[in-house]
């Protein structure tokens, strides 16, 4: 198996999703504050594509920084305003019943981008990046606890920088209270459980997340380019 590249200290949250094929999908947080070491960091990795999953507005406040020649593709999730104190389980149930045909377009263009370099991202890298890769990563037959671990992984690799940035903004919104500290939980934290309830979801109502992207219009010859370049033909 190919080696996760570890936590980055140039590009937030970057690094390299497991999996045992030889496509190459990273996920970060958002690449819009980088120096040139962050820039030299994603051209030694190869990446020739990236996938924003923002809103237009969060990407128009906070502009990509991209390597020269990079393919941008922006397929937004939430649609509208971001969730600001949501469960956070709420939010991942909310973005599978109602964002379906969004997701299968996220992963359609990984799908069609891989063996190249792919970076997925969101703002953190953590939850709707941490959905779409979850639900790759269940096609391509990687094990359920290495995705599981993978996202658990993203709320430690947040830098304390962003940390500071959302907890003065969230206070700001919100005041002090309650309602302060669930948001913080929704921006901040990546709970196993949470992902787990989305991908048992996905199971209960499609029958597997191969099921679920092909019903919100993932071509079938694009599953198996996940299966093939992320797993293997043995998958």
């Amino acid at each position: 198996m190919p080696s996760i590249l570890e936590a980055s200290t140039a590009v937030p949250n970057l690094r390299q999703v497991p999996s045992t094929g030889l496509g190459r999908l990273y996920r970060s947080a958002a690449p819009n504050a980088l120096d040139a070491a962050g820039i030299r960091e994603l051209e030694a990795l190869g990446v020739s594509t990236i996938v924003d999953l923002r809103e237009p507005f969060e990407s128009a406040a906070r502009p990509d920084f991209l390597p020269a020649g990079t393919a941008y593709l922006q397929v937004p999730l939430y649609s509208g305003a971001l969730p600001l104190s949501t469960p956070i389980e709420q939010v991942y149930r909310g973005l599978l019943n109602d964002r379906g045909t969004e997701i299968a377009k996220a992963v359609s263009a990984i799908a069609t981008s891989l063996p190249s370099g792919v970076l997925l991202h969101c703002a953190a890298g953590k939850d709707r990046t941490g959905l779409v890769v979850a639900l790759v990563l269940e096609v391509a037959g990687v094990p359920r606890k290495m995705i599981l671990d993978d996202y658990a992984r993203s709320a430690a690799n947040l830098p304390d920088s962003f940390r500071e940035r959302v907890n003065q903004e969230l206070a700001s919104a919100l005041g002090d209270g309650d309602e302060l500290q669930a948001a913080l939980h929704l921006h901040l934290q990546s709970p196993a459980p949470a992902l787990a309830g989305a991908l048992d979801l996905v199971a209960e109502r499609f029958g597997s997340a191969a099921c679920y992207l092909l019903a919100h219009g993932l071509a079938p010859a694009e599953l198996e380019i996940l299966r093939q370049e992320l797993a293997g033909p043995s998958a």
